[in-house]
């Protein structure tokens, strides 16, 4: 995807060997068919993608911290 640092990917891929590594000690097995390591994070994302916008729309900011300003046009620009 455009703009997805390094440092966000390697961050995403921590999430969800431990989200699969958890899920295995809870004998919970996703089927590698439809689930498998690539689906699960782009699942991870888009949900935490969905719960951002939603939480912007109540006026709440997440996931941001409030020192750096986060603009469409730094988002496109890679900047934010």
């Amino acid at each position: 995807a455009l703009n997805y640092t390094a440092e966000q990917k390697h961050f995403n891929n921590r999430l969800t060997e431990g989200l699969l590594e958890i899920a295995a000690r809870h004998n919970y097995v996703f089927d590698e068919s439809c689930f498998n390591f690539v689906a699960v994070r782009d699942r991870i994302r888009c949900y935490y993608k969905s719960y951002v916008q939603s939480s912007k729309k109540r006026g709440v900011v997440v996931g941001y911290s409030e020192t750096k300003p986060h603009t469409a046009n730094s988002a496109e620009s890679g900047q934010g």
